[in-house]
């Protein structure tokens, strides 16, 4: 299980704090190289850029994660995670989950 992150720990550069989110660090790690994968392109992102946005250094990630490919997947099963919230929230609410989420949620339409 990944640990959380504790009151001492170094916030992403977003204006939230990762352990305000509930996020663990591994998360905000996956989060931060997906932001990182699609600003400069995946081959043009090292392991110490993705630790030092986190506020690590590059040889701490290795502790979370296996390598780059290991951060992607885990970045990409987020992604479909939060899809799936967003459908359902939808749906919750009256609203159509197709015209919301596109493609996404193509079952979950009414």
């Amino acid at each position: 299980m990944p640990r959380r992150l504790g009151r001492n720990s170094t916030p992403s550069a977003n204006s939230e704090p990762a352990e305000d989110r509930g996020e663990t660090r591994a998360e905000e790690m996956a989060r931060a190289a997906a932001d990182l994968f699609q600003r400069f392109g995946f081959q043009n992102v090292s392991i110490e850029r993705i630790g030092a946005a986190v506020g690590l250094t590059g040889p701490a990630v290795y502790r979370h994660f296996k390598g780059k490919h290991d951060i992607l997947a885990h970045a990409l099963m987020n992604q479909g995670e939060l899809a799936e919230r967003i459908c359902r929230r939808t749906d919750e609410q009256g609203g159509t989950p197709r015209r919301s989420c596109g493609c996404c949620c193509p079952g979950s339409a009414r």
